[in-house]
């Protein structure tokens, strides 16, 4: 459990906001002790950690909040079969990324909305990923643009969309396969505005409530956001908890 901070105006001046810098914690201790060695107020940092006052949410970022889960999604045993059989059509160690329009429904305020998922691999391996995954179903895409997206795939529930997986994209491992991290996840609400067109006018609640229920790495996500071009688009959308 998070320790009663040593002094009141450093409690609440930390609780005022969910995240801050290295830096900026460093000049915060030093307002409090001018004229204290640099070196005295990392330790102190240090100090806060251990007593889990503070707590590390990325590189160079630290919270006062108590730590939030990872998010985790659910894997069901027809995304099981579709993993193993893209798995199957690729070479060994082709990176392969899966995320579903459903996730975003737990942080969506309103009745379910229609689902559909998203395979992502490089450029080179989609027409062999298509080919293989054609003979298990017919509602298979090949990278759509956004017309055909809301032509073809937005009739067909659970629908799988084969796009490029662009480099340096984060992943994360939830069992055997590759998924999106929710920072992924959230930056592909942009990226991909197409698939999850449902979910466009919610999106700042989204943000908040994803913010808000598990951890959430903002070193990655702004990495990720700026490998998009999407940064100033995800900072407006986080404006509310900042």
């Amino acid at each position: 459990m998070p320790q009663t901070l040593p002094t009141s105006p450093l409690q609440e001046m930390l609780l005022s906001r969910p995240e801050w810098s290295r830096q900026e914690l460093l000049m915060l201790l030093g307002q409090e002790q001018p004229g204290v060695p640099v070196a005295t107020l990392v330790s102190r940092l240090h100090t806060l950690k251990i007593k889990g006052v503070l707590h590390s949410v990325g590189r160079g970022c630290y919270t006062s909040l108590a730590p939030r889960p990872t998010f985790a999604p659910v894997l069901d045993s027809g995304t099981t079969r579709l993993l193993r059989q893209a798995q199957l059509a690729l070479p060994t160690g082709a990176a392969l990324c899966f995320s579903d329009t459903a996730w975003l429904n737990e942080f969506h305020n309103g009745p379910m909305l229609p689902s559909y998922r998203l395979l992502e691999t490089s450029k080179v391996h989609l027409p062999a990923l298509y080919e293989a995954l054609l003979t298990h179903s017919r509602l298979v895409f090949l990278n759509p643009d956004s017309a055909a997206v809301l032509t073809y795939v937005h009739r067909h529930e659970r629908a799988v969309v084969l796009r490029p997986l662009i480099s340096e994209a984060p992943l994360t491992r939830t069992g055997s396969a590759s998924t999106s991290p929710i920072e992924k996840l959230l930056v592909d609400t942009l990226a991909h505005r197409d698939l999850y067109l449902d979910y466009q006018v919610s999106l700042p609640g989204i943000f908040a409530q994803a913010r808000q229920c598990y951890a959430l790495n903002e070193s990655r996500l702004r990495r990720y956001a700026n490998r998009r071009d999407l940064w100033a688009e995800v900072q407006h959308l986080l404006q509310p908890e900042t």
